[in-house]
């Protein structure tokens, strides 16, 4: 017969006990402290574009706190942004991971910070509706005579370059899209340029331009009605099962993201 005796354990071993236990039983932190000095990109707008520029992109997968450091969706931290009193910040984390966070501008802060954030939350949030949506198909013909149909795009993927003629940035990115489509013209992704002009007025403008890369002409209430895209350019990556998987708005953007798709390819 075994007799179990009871073990009276000194008090600070005990507490040590529990409070491994407790530990063990907590997650993670995902993330640490903000990468940068909040009073410093607060104090001029110059500070804050320099850095918003460099760190943040909104149109990139990213984790979400809300200024509570609670995780939240994508679409309510954009409509927390487009409401004009934060600024964001990335925070500290693994090289994989990206967290973003809200902060409140303080009342005699600069409101120019946060009126220019809320118009980038409002254009993404914008873009968020067209996520993960099947694109419909499509029967096109190119200015040099060719038909494509979306259907056609078997294994590939698709980035849609949708532009008009007296668009500024439009035409001043159409060259980065040229640029791009040569640099992975041997990989599965293709380029197509979709505009909103009649075929008379894209024949003018893109004469001698010599653009390899090719124009489609698409009726201009479909895409502002049906497609529902309202800013330019604005560019979707379609993939092989012809669901959107990225919108974004500026050619830096696509660039990344068209990469990280190639890395993920390889």
């Amino acid at each position: 017969m075994f007799i179990i005796k009871k073990i009276k354990l000194p008090a600070f071993l005990l507490f040590s006990i529990v409070l491994f236990i407790s530990s063990c039983n907590q997650k993670p932190q995902l993330y640490g402290t903000p990468n940068v000095d909040i009073a410093t990109i607060q104090s001029q707008f110059l500070n804050w574009y320099r850095y918003d520029k460099i760190y943040i992109d909104l149109s990139k997968d990213y984790h979400a706190l809300n200024s509570n450091s609670e995780e939240i969706s994508k679409e309510e931290f954009l409509e927390e942004l487009s409401k004009a009193k934060y600024l964001v910040v990335r925070m500290n984390s693994a090289e994989n991971t990206t967290f973003y966070k809200l902060i409140e501008i303080p009342e005699d802060g600069n409101k120019e910070i946060g009126n220019q954030l809320a118009k980038k939350a409002d254009r993404e949030l914008r873009n968020l509706k067209l996520l993960n949506k099947p694109f419909p198909d499509f029967n096109l013909k190119s200015l040099k005579g060719n038909s494509y149909q979306l259907s056609q795009f078997k294994d590939q993927y698709l980035v849609l370059n949708f532009w008009y003629t007296t668009c500024g940035k439009c035409k001043k990115e159409l060259p980065d899209i040229e640029a791009l489509a040569q640099k992975y013209k041997y990989r599965d992704i293709a380029f197509l340029n979709i505009s909103l002009n009649e075929v008379h007025t894209l024949n003018n403008y893109l004469d001698g331009k010599n653009y390899q890369v090719e124009t489609l002409p698409m009726n201009k209430k479909y895409v502002l009605d049906s497609l529902s895209i309202r800013l330019f350019p604005t560019y979707l990556i379609i993939d092989p099962n012809k669901k959107v998987i990225n919108v974004s708005n500026n050619s830096r953007q696509l660039e990344k993201r068209v990469k990280e798709i190639i890395d993920e390819l390889n």
